[in-house]
């Protein structure tokens, strides 16, 4: 069997407008749902992350790798008469006049 296909390019633009009509004129609403769904699922996923437990052998083991510092007593004393220094520390300004040697 033989079948011959006519296609005419004007027939053709036409029922492709009558198909694309319904959807064209819910464009709005269909980029408002799709939007819609990218938001939930955005919200969705960042949930997933947050309520995923922690992990407990990796913050183990990097509270052994920290340090710990401790000050005694005698370095702390130290580090407030440090302080104490700086807070009296007065400024000593000459007393006679600057000479600014960019003015004439």
């Amino acid at each position: 069997m033989k079948f011959k296909l006519k296609l005419n390019l004007n027939d053709t633009i036409i029922k492709i407008k009558r198909v694309l009509r319904p959807i064209t004129s819910h464009m709005q609403f269909m980029v408002f749902i799709l939007l819609a769904m990218f938001l939930i699922l955005g919200i969705f996923s960042v949930n997933q992350i947050l309520q995923q437990p922690t992990d407990q052998a990796y913050l183990d083991q990097q509270q052994k790798n920290s340090v710990q510092t401790r000050f005694d007593a005698q370095t702390i004393d130290k580090v407030e008469q440090l302080k104490r220094r700086q807070e009296n520390a007065s400024l000593d300004l000459p007393s006679d006049k600057r000479i600014n040697p960019f003015n004439e």
